[in-house]
């Protein structure tokens, strides 16, 4: 039936313009061709009955088609909305906690700052009270040495003193005596 319809398609198209190809040569006539505007009215009816069934299922699933077409992309469209909308909530609260976290980061590097201060402070201050007191040490000792040194210095300059004033003061007579005197306790000790 439709390769019957698709060939009446054609020859309906073409009989009015056989129609009018037949039609009489040179007479003129006053006012419109109320015949022609018949003719031409039900060519025109004829051509849109025509084509009001053989197209109306497929205009009318093509017009379904993009319809449904239509809707899926708004439903789609509408998902992917709703998507980044909830993705760019979660941005924001994201940001918003990162910029918390980042105060909260930033405090405590600087507690910890302190905190390395404060103990860099305690040490230094401790290494300084070390020193100080490595340095007393130090001096403590070299004034021990000197004190020691100056009375070793006075010891001997007082016995070179001493041997210069007896060498000076003692005579050949007290030089026989003291001899006597060393030579007598040698004997007891000896004895004794």
């Amino acid at each position: 039936m439709r390769s019957s319809l698709l060939f009446a398609l054609p020859a309906a198209l073409l009989l009015p313009s056989l129609a009018l190809a037949s039609g009489g040569g040179d007479v003129h006539h006053e006012g419109p061709d109320w015949g022609a505007v018949v003719r031409h009215t039900v060519n025109l009816a004829v051509l849109i009955g025509l084509l009001w069934t053989f197209l109306k299922r497929p205009v009318g699933d093509f017009l379904m088609f993009r319809r449904n077409e239509v809707r899926d992309q708004l439903e789609t469209s509408a998902r992917l909305k709703a998507d980044a909308e909830a993705k760019y909530a979660e941005l924001q609260v994201r940001l918003g906690d990162f910029e918390s976290e980042m105060q909260s980061m930033m405090d405590a590097v600087a507690s910890e700052a302190q905190a390395e201060q404060k103990r860099l402070l305690a040490l230094a201050e401790k290494s300084a009270d070390q020193l100080v007191a490595a340095a007393r040490i130090t001096v403590d000792e070299e004034l021990r040495r000197a004190r020691v040194s100056l009375q070793a210095e006075a010891v001997e300059l007082a016995v070179n003193m001493a041997t210069t004033a007896l060498t000076s003061a003692v005579g050949a007579a007290d030089q026989n005596r003291l001899n006597a005197t060393y030579l007598e306790q040698v004997e007891r000790s000896v004895a004794g």
